[in-house]
């Protein structure tokens, strides 16, 4: 099975060879990178885009994940530049809680009220899948979790997407090390906050 990682159009990715080191470590899974530009480190899906469009983590992702389901066709695991597998492990259906659980007034926040809202139109669960941990995903039901975004730009595709299609294995709080003083979480995965070079923890686990 693939793992598909997008990529920005940027000069340098200062994660990206650290993230796909730790795949092939831990897992049996074949990296590949989708987007705009090609870094040579692995398999890569060229979105058409070129190098001149800017990425947009929303619209940009929409594409990507479009264009590797329409590439691969079947089924695959989405992860992220700065998604690290700490120890062998499986993707797992990972929440956060509740799309409402943050009242905080921001951009990122409207837009998961703004998925729960659909979702509780629609009669489904409004579980928080906007985790920093790997997903599989399944073509059939992510295009239509793409075409809901597609209709309301508003709305988060991986909690769309992961409400559609079942309940979460586990309720945890997100992987993501934001500072230098964050405990690496007790987990398969991490994400770091930029370069994993800026975080002790993070280096020394991923040199182990």
């Amino acid at each position: 099975m693939r793992v598909v990682i997008p990529v920005a159009n940027e000069e340098r990715n200062r994660s990206l060879a650290y993230a796909l080191a730790s795949i092939r470590k831990h897992t049996d899974l074949d990296p590949v990178t989708v987007g705009g530009r090609d870094f040579g480190l692995c398999d890569h899906i060229d979105t058409g885009e070129g190098r001149s469009n800017a990425y947009s983590k929303f619209n940009g992702e929409a594409t990507a994940m479009r264009t590797a389901i329409h590439t691969i066709g079947e089924t695959f695991v989405w992860s992220n530049d700065d998604v690290y597998w700490l120890r062998p492990s499986e993707p797992i259906r990972w929440a956060l809680g509740d799309l409402t659980a943050d009242s905080r007034r921001s951009v990122y926040m409207q837009r998961k009220h703004a998925t729960a809202h659909a979702l509780r139109a629609a009669g489904l669960p409004t579980y928080d899948y906007e985790s920093h941990t790997p997903l599989t995903i399944t073509p059939k039901h992510m295009l239509e979790a793409l075409d809901w975004c597609d209709s309301n730009p508003q709305l988060d595709k991986r909690s769309v997407y992961g409400n559609l299609t079942g309940l979460p294995d586990l309720i945890a709080p997100d992987v993501k090390v934001r500072t230098r003083r964050d405990p690496l979480p007790d987990a398969p995965w991490a994400s770091s906050n930029g370069s994993p070079t800026t975080w002790p923890a993070l280096m020394a686990a991923l040199n182990a």
